[in-house]
């Protein structure tokens, strides 16, 4: 059975808006802060933008339409990528905004 292409185009955005939700939730509830929606609202843009990109490349490449068991490769893809695309979109930022050379730290009975 062939899918046509806008809903596969519409699963795909779905899809990485849900890896973009997981990826964030996992990252949130880790953390132990208090929830903050614009800290959250990058994973979930691109999670929903991973989700478009691979659902009009697969409507481009794909020709006549994907099967059914190829959109649900696909969609497993884009949910699973998402939620690495975002934790290193996350880590990066993260070691972006680490001091380059910190003070350095006394030993506890070394030398001072």
């Amino acid at each position: 059975m062939v899918v046509d292409e806008s809903l596969a185009i519409g699963l795909s955005l779905l899809a990485g808006l849900a890896g973009g939700f997981l990826s964030s939730f996992m990252a949130w509830n880790a953390s132990g802060e208090k929830f903050d929606f614009r800290k959250h609202g990058n994973a979930l843009i691109t999670g929903t933008l991973s989700g478009l990109a691979g659902g009009v490349a697969s409507a481009v490449l794909g020709g006549e339409g994907v099967s059914t068991g190829q959109l649900a490769l696909q969609l497993f893809g884009i949910f699973f990528g998402v939620i690495g695309i975002d934790r290193l979109r996350s880590d990066t930022s993260k070691a972006a905004d680490k001091p380059k050379n910190p003070e350095p730290t006394a030993i506890p009975g070394g030398p001072t």
